[in-house]
């Protein structure tokens, strides 16, 4: 685990961090899918810095099931 965080940077914070979760979460709330809120912010900043999520949490990948354009890094 300790080598994954190596590869771990600081992000700045996406101008309309908000507004963009919540856009997101209508345009992912129209094709049926429900996502949490903290994912949602996540996904922003993945999406707004072009980086990938390492994760297990299913959300994501019905994030881009849905249609979002997401990178998922491989563990």
């Amino acid at each position: 685990m300790l080598g994954l965080l190596v590869g771990c940077r600081i992000l700045d914070q996406p101008e309309r961090v908000w507004e963009e979760a919540g856009e997101l979460g209508y345009f992912l709330g129209r094709r049926g899918a429900t996502i949490k809120s903290l994912d949602l912010l996540i996904a922003t900043y993945a999406l707004s810095h072009s980086v990938p999520i390492l994760s297990r949490d299913r959300d994501f990948e019905t994030m881009r099931r849905a249609g979002l354009k997401l990178l998922l890094a491989e563990a």
